[in-house]
């Protein structure tokens, strides 16, 4: 399977490589600037989403408090996501995901 699978307009399987397939809605507002998005976690209709600016840093914190996801390795894995597919820029990634092939992966497909 590839890293990334297009299931239809705005559902996407992504896999990064942290031994997770994340099923996630994610669509670009009219204006270009937004994503709508949501992590499909539950039965791949409902979970942890936000309204995302796409012309500013995304904080790892905030994220991870306004989608309400605790897991803070799923979390780092969507903001991937986000920056892959909709080139957004997340921010205060601790440094040891640096030593993730999958994260360091993720940065040499955006490069």
């Amino acid at each position: 399977m590839e890293r990334l699978q297009k299931l239809s307009e705005d559902v996407y399987v992504f896999q990064p490589g942290n031994v997770t397939r994340y099923c996630i809605y994610a669509r670009l507002t009219n204006d270009g600037q937004q994503v709508a998005f949501m992590w499909l976690v539950r039965g791949d209709v409902g979970g942890h989403g936000m309204l995302v600016h796409l012309e500013y840093d995304i904080d790892l914190r905030y994220f991870m408090e306004k989608t309400g996801i605790k897991n803070q390795p799923d979390a780092v894995a969507l903001l991937c996501f986000l920056r892959e597919t909709f080139h957004a820029k997340p921010a205060g990634i601790p440094e040891w995901y640096e030593k993730e092939s999958w994260y360091r992966n993720s940065l040499k497909i955006v490069s």
